[in-house]
């Protein structure tokens, strides 16, 4: 049974956003603030990364041309995975060339499942997807949390 309290977290859907420089490029890191005090996460066992290279432009951000591709398909990648709280968002992460979202997953397969059937564009998305089994949610307090949980960031 997934954890009430990662889908309260989902549900609420408050963000916050971290601005920093990743070597010279900036980095910019949105998270749901609510997952920082979370202690139950059980349900959610499967980190799922889901990758987008872009042609960035001389700061490594999204060129506009690309940018509503991007925000577009990240529209429909959470409506496919966290409609039923089979999959939880917990930060997208921008930098140098390269849009990440961060999923924890009830089942990689069944992600796998809504990302294939989800509507495209005029060509496939240049996206990859990476997965790893994360039961305490490490990649996330570890890479994420422990860089940007600072409370005087602010809400998106």
């Amino acid at each position: 049974m997934p954890s009430s309290q990662v889908q309260e977290a989902i549900t609420r859907d408050q963000w916050k956003v971290a601005e920093g420089e990743d070597g010279d490029q900036p980095l910019v890191v949105r998270f749901r603030s609510e997952l920082r005090t979370v202690e139950d996460v059980s349900g959610y066992p499967h980190l799922l990364l889901v990758n987008w290279n872009y042609e960035s432009d001389e700061r490594g951000m999204p060129k506009d041309s690309e940018l509503e591709s991007i925000d577009d398909f990240e529209d429909l990648l959470t409506d496919a995975l966290e409609k039923d709280f089979q999959s939880a968002l917990v930060c997208v992460i921008t930098t140098e060339g390269s849009r990440q979202w961060v999923f924890y997953s009830s089942s990689v397969d069944e992600a796998a499942v809504r990302i294939n059937a989800m509507p495209q564009k005029e060509k496939p998305y240049p996206i990859e997807l990476l997965a790893d089994d994360d039961e305490e949610w490490m990649y996330f307090k570890d890479n994420i949390l422990g860089e940007c949980a600072d409370d005087d960031l602010p809400e998106e």
